[in-house]
């Protein structure tokens, strides 16, 4: 992908197995810089993958988790990447 700048995949029943995915590709995203990632079943496991690979990305900079499964800790996790 050299074009794809926002990602939408708010409402798709993502849960920790479909965000451990999303990590891995973030892991090489060098174009997408809005991800939405909204109402979804993405618990605090989803949300440390997430936040493991973002560390390695520096591209995004807007990430939208609202309406998911994601307790305090895996906001920390979020929060920390």
């Amino acid at each position: 992908n050299t074009t794809v700048t926002q990602l939408d995949l708010s409402q798709n029943a993502l849960d920790s197995e479909g965000a451990l995915h999303i990590a891995e590709a973030l892991t090489v995203n060098t174009t997408v810089t809005q991800l939405y990632l909204g109402v979804n079943s993405i618990d605090t496991i989803g949300a440390q993958h997430i936040a493991e690979d973002l560390k390695a990305n520096a591209t995004v900079n807007q990430l939208n988790l609202c309406y998911n499964d994601i307790d305090a800790v895996g906001a920390q996790h979020i929060a920390e990447a």
